[in-house]
């Protein structure tokens, strides 16, 4: 008999395209990531690679601000990506993650399937630590736009993954790019799923030049990625 993954809370575990798993938000009626297209396979075309954050590693120290943390994938597909390279250990990644669900730690901790699962076991010891040999995290919880602004640092990748404009639309506003644009790296990436006109329209007048996710596999829609002008 097959090992199943029961709800959690307001979180229905769904599959995926390329057979890692994901969730289904019964609150927000929407899933964590493409169904047809895959958590892993997504995580990494959408966000890991067109970061440039693995490249920056190879130089020195990078800082990810990650914009809700929501299962994890993202950055326990960043850690599997890094894990396979020769990269000198004292080169380090310092995370910021914001999330107002408290409830997704406890899922990313109990969900012992979630792919990949190298990655996951370092996410699993910064959650609990915070420190992971390179790896910092920092989880900052509570209403993310006001979690912004309280942010000073700057960033070489910003992971912006909130639910969509239409069931999260406090998070997609010219004020919340400008706060981005504010800590970003003159040299930095902000990345994310979305290629919305109007997304990218409001990237545009918070001072960003945005383009499309380039060499993205057959059949996926395109995400943004946004620059410094």
């Amino acid at each position: 008999m097959p090992n199943l993954i029961l709800i959690s809370g307001d979180k229905k575990p769904i599959s995926t395209g390329d057979g890692s798993i994901s969730f289904y938000n019964l609150t927000y009626k929407q899933a964590y990531h493409a169904k047809s297209i895959g958590t892993f396979t997504e995580s990494l075309h959408k966000f890991v690679i067109p970061s440039g954050v693995i490249e920056k590693l190879k130089k020195g120290h990078v800082r990810i601000l990650d914009i809700c943390l929501g299962i994890g994938a993202n950055l326990a597909v960043t850690f599997h990506e890094i894990e396979k390279l020769d990269i000198p250990k004292e080169h380090k990644l310092q995370i910021v993650s914001l999330e107002k669900d408290h409830s997704l730690v406890q899922l990313i901790q109990k969900t012992a399937s979630l792919t990949p699962p190298d990655g996951y076991r370092i996410l699993r010891k910064l959650l609990y630590e915070g420190t992971c040999g390179r790896y910092g995290l920092d989880v900052m919880y509570g209403d993310a736009v006001n979690s912004l602004d309280r942010i000073q640092a700057p960033f070489d990748a910003v992971y912006f993954d909130p639910f969509s404009k239409r069931k999260n639309a406090e998070m997609w506003t010219e004020s919340v790019f400008r706060n981005l644009h504010r800590v970003l790296k003159d040299d930095g990436r902000v990345v994310t799923y979305s290629c919305a006109k109007g997304v990218r329209e409001d990237m545009k007048k918070a001072g960003f030049a945005v383009s499309d996710i380039p060499r993205l596999p057959d059949g996926f829609q395109s995400g943004t990625v946004a620059m410094k002008n």
